[in-house]
């Protein structure tokens, strides 16, 4: 099969009408489109009758026709069968990609179908209970998942004997499809039930100690808001672009594409049970894992030397380690924004008056392109308020 089309940019071509060279009037002979077409290869004609016909060095380095205005197409097949294309071309080269594959027009994005395949797919590590979950034959989610490596040109699942692996393209996918899928949720939810569910991430011994005994104030004073709470001890696991409002440390005082807002400082001082006190310098120290230079920092700070900062107990988290302290099992590095009740109540003391201040400290961070919207707003303005911020 051979197609004649031509092309102009910028406006109809009237019958017998003559163009001066450079206008951007081609006259293009396609061949091998049509059923299974492979290869395309194209005479293209313009005023220059030297041109070649096909790619070469120097009919690589001639002008590059570039899209002013929107291409008319006129050709002699169906018109179903080309799409208007918006693409620039060079001189002499083959037709535009979209034209490559004759009738069907190469997708550049796969179907959501078949990515909520792949997620399921990969988050079950087998086809067979994807396609449980989602209520179609094993088959059908076969074809889905090597329909979006087609397109994407990667492997994204390796078949095993013990099941599907994603590879790390795939684990990549796989983790972004994961949390498009539970915002598409959460739009659906919102609608149905005209509340909104923020996202929230935040540093774990910050969780436990501040926001969650402050939960019940801001869920009276906004019903309609939702929070969901994600907790670590690692901070790589808050990077802001994964929740609506972030809350961890730095000592940053700017975050790319969001805005930060500082609600407590970072003041470290060893406590302890009451008992403890006598103890000291002999007192067993507690080590908080996320945070191993606490002790050494604070006690170069304070000036005190000969301490074995090497020995006793390492625990998840600093919660844990000042748990451990007000239980008489030794002493631990605190933070005392994060430990106002416990030395309220005498459970933990502070038996130095020297505390250190960290140049970080806890900041919440929101995309800066939505700072506006009321969840957001709402929250950011309760959290500053809380922290004595407003």
């Amino acid at each position: 099969m051979r197609l004649q089309m031509r092309i102009e940019v910028g406006g109809q071509i009237q019958p017998g009408e003559r163009r001066t060279p450079g206008v951007g009037v081609k006259e293009v002979q396609a061949a091998g489109i049509g059923n299974g077409g492979g290869a395309l290869g194209c005479d293209v004609h313009s005023r220059n009758r030297h041109s070649p016909a096909h790619p070469t060095q120097s009919s690589l380095s001639q002008p590059i026709l570039r899209k002013t205005q929107p291409f008319h197409v006129r050709h002699k097949a169906s018109a179903g069968k080309l799409c208007a294309c918006h693409y620039e071309f060079l001189w002499n080269v083959c037709m535009p990609g979209c034209l490559l594959r004759g009738k069907q027009i190469k997708p550049v994005m796969p179907s959501l179908n078949a990515l909520r395949a792949f997620e399921a797919a990969a988050r079950h590590r087998s086809i067979t209970r994807a396609a449980d979950e989602l209520a179609v034959t094993p088959g059908a989610v076969s074809r889905q998942v090597k329909e979006v490596e087609a397109i994407l040109g990667v492997t994204l699942l390796d078949r095993r004997t013990d099941g599907l692996h994603p590879t790390v393209a795939g684990a990549i996918l796989a983790e972004a499809m994961g949390h498009g899928l539970a915002a598409i949720r959460e739009g659906l939810a919102a609608v149905r039930t005209g509340r909104r569910r923020l996202s929230v991430g935040a540093y774990s011994a910050f969780a436990h100690k501040w926001l969650i005994p402050r939960w019940a104030g801001f869920a009276d004073a906004h019903p309609d808001v939702e929070l969901a709470l994600t907790t670590t001890h690692n901070a790589a696991d808050l990077r802001p672009e994964r929740f609506d409002v972030t809350i961890f440390v730095t000592d940053k005082g700017s975050w790319p594409g969001h805005d930060l807002h500082r609600l407590l400082p970072i003041e470290t001082t060893p406590v302890c049970a009451p008992g403890e006190v006598a103890g000291w310098p002999e007192a067993r120290l507690l080590h908080a894992r996320p945070r191993p230079q606490d002790w050494p920092r604070w006690l170069a700070d304070a000036g005190i030397e000969g301490v074995d900062v090497q020995e006793g107990p390492v625990f998840e988290s600093i919660t844990l380690a000042a748990e451990a302290a007000a239980k008489g099992l030794g002493m631990a590095m605190g933070i005392r924004s994060l430990l106002t009740e416990e030395l309220s109540s005498g459970r933990l003391v502070a038996p130095f008056n020297h505390v250190r201040v960290s140049r970080g400290g806890f900041v919440l961070a929101v995309p800066t392109s939505r700072v506006q919207e009321p969840a957001i707003a709402a929250f950011t303005a309760w959290a500053l308020a809380e922290a004595g911020m407003a």
